[in-house]
């Protein structure tokens, strides 16, 4: 029986410019992206995020959220995260709040000058 945990990242910062597929189906979300298209998610894809900004958050990720107490609020195709005791969430918060069965994330860090960072985790769908 699998056991729901916290999505452990995977940090990639010698070979951040590695494409990113889905370990549990092959897609790759972001292939669209960098021909100026959308990101297209698989079915597996829990979120994705950049140091500025969400690009995406599923709704088996929000569920979770909810029920850990972070409420998600999208504006602007933005996300911005709420919890009634504390009135600013981070990255690491907001992780630590998604349980999901075998996830795995993966953490690309840009050094400097660009100091940028994005995220993408995925985990089997359960049935």
């Amino acid at each position: 029986m699998p056991t729901t945990t916290t999505i452990p990242f995977i940090e990639m910062r010698k070979f951040y410019h590695q494409e990113i597929h889905c370990p549990f189906c092959g897609k790759d979300p972001e292939r669209d992206m960098r021909d100026g298209g959308e990101f297209a998610p698989c079915e597996h894809t829990l979120l994705m995020s950049h140091s500025e900004f969400w690009i995406y958050l599923s709704d088996r990720a929000e569920k979770s959220l909810s029920a850990n107490g972070i409420s998600a609020e999208r504006n602007d195709g933005d996300v911005m995260f709420t919890k009634p005791d504390d009135e600013d969430l981070d990255y690491d918060d907001v992780f630590a709040a998604i349980e999901a069965d075998e996830a795995v994330g993966f953490h690309r860090i840009v050094g400097p000058p660009a100091m940028e960072s994005t995220w993408i985790a995925f985990a089997p769908v359960s049935e």
